[in-house]
């Protein structure tokens, strides 16, 4: 369903378990969702092959399931895979190092006593990993300089380990460039207020004049509704939005569909639900999907302006600053507006400086004359 990769965040069942297909057997979570995995077969759990918190390929065997014929099946092979009754490898996952399958030399167990180290958090150098007095030594310096330092480190959850993959993939393949322009935004407050007097249950945000703006825009400017693949840009016939929302752990980015075809009241509504399912992790892995453009928004933590990093699988994001009082020079009398800066990050593979000047024109056309939005 779009995922490359994903990590177990959770086993529902554990070895020995007798298991029913249909009942959840971990959870899974990628960059954009966190979904379960179902139990393909009845059966009992004999070993689990992925440890927790480690990012692995889509298709990678996960568990070894005993049939009820009493045959060892891989749970949810790839495509095409044969079922395997063969011992499966356990993918360079960490195995514990406590127990008899880790040989430890009696110097340091008596090393690691002196010293109140837990072995099982010791990595063995000796031949088949068999944790050495030197081991011991070195893990007690490296604690040293840790408790040292004065920090605590935090483990990288599957997602923050995902969107940094992602995002690096952007910033190292995808050619950025950057155009900026400043909005005023005196009539939009004017008639976002009035809407909010005339119908106080429905209110519209900002962001939703910002997601209909731009929207519009892509519908007027149909050559930077693209994204770019190796062998063509594909250009999109409907207009879907993607808009970041920050969660605990990092960003998940839902997808608003034919945003050109919704009211705002419809924007609000939609963005409301997807930014709420998004915050409870109740996400379906098909609302990530799509979009050639995120709107990404940090107005509303003072952030006068800032340049956004493309999703890899589009060709834009326009970031939206605070709306700000500033001086204009309107009729030639300097007065006083609410200003609001708005940065477009473009791939320059899909889309030229032309062609995303026009876009955000247009999208400031609309900001700046917001009956257009109506």
């Amino acid at each position: 369903m779009g995922m490359n990769d994903g990590a177990i965040v959770k086993w529902y069942k554990e070895v020995g378990d007798h298991v029913i297909a249909g009942e959840p057997l971990c959870e899974i979570e990628a960059a954009k969702v966190t979904v379960d995995m179902e139990v393909p077969f009845d059966g009992t759990l004999e070993r689990l092959l992925v440890p927790l918190d480690e990012p692995v390929p889509v298709g990678t065997p996960i568990a070894l399931i005993r049939s009820q014929r009493d045959a060892a099946i891989v749970a949810e092979p790839a495509a095409g895979q044969e079922v395997s009754t063969q011992p499966v490898v356990h993918l360079n996952a960490q195995k514990p190092q406590t127990g008899s399958s880790i040989e430890i030399e009696p110097r340091a167990r008596r090393e690691a006593k002196l010293r109140n180290i837990d072995l099982a958090s010791v990595r063995g150098t000796g031949p088949k990993r068999r944790i050495t007095v030197e081991d011991v030594i070195a893990f007690s310096g490296r604690e040293q300089q840790h408790r040292s330092s004065h920090y605590s480190e935090l483990a990288h959850s599957g997602m923050r380990r995902t969107l940094a993959h992602r995002l690096t993939q952007s910033k190292t393949e995808i050619p950025h460039f950057y155009l900026r322009t400043s909005c005023n935004v005196d009539l939009l407050l004017a008639l976002r207020s009035q809407r909010k007097a005339d119908d106080p249950e429905t209110p519209i945000s900002i962001n939703d004049f910002m997601l209909r703006a731009v929207a519009l825009a892509l519908r007027d400017v149909p050559e930077a509704n693209v994204s770019w693949h190796e062998k063509c840009v594909r250009r999109y016939e409907v207009v879907d939005v993607a808009m970041p929302v920050a969660v605990p752990g990092g960003v998940l980015a839902p997808v608003l569909r034919d945003v050109d075809c919704l009211s705002l009241k419809e924007i609000s509504a939609e963005s409301r639900r997807l930014a709420k399912c998004a915050r409870a992790g109740q996400l379906a892995a098909t609302d990530c999907q799509g979009g050639s453009i995120s709107v990404s928004n940090l107005g509303m933590y003072g952030m006068e302006e800032f340049a956004a990093i493309i999703d890899p699988l589009q060709s834009a994001v326009l970031a939206i600053g605070g709306a700000i009082p500033k001086p204009i020079v309107i009729d030639d009398a300097i007065k006083i507006a609410t200003i609001l800066t708005a940065t477009l990050s473009l791939d320059h593979r899909a889309i030229d400086g032309a062609v995303g000047a026009k876009l955000l024109n247009a999208f400031k056309r609309n900001i700046e004359n917001p009956t257009i939005l109506l």
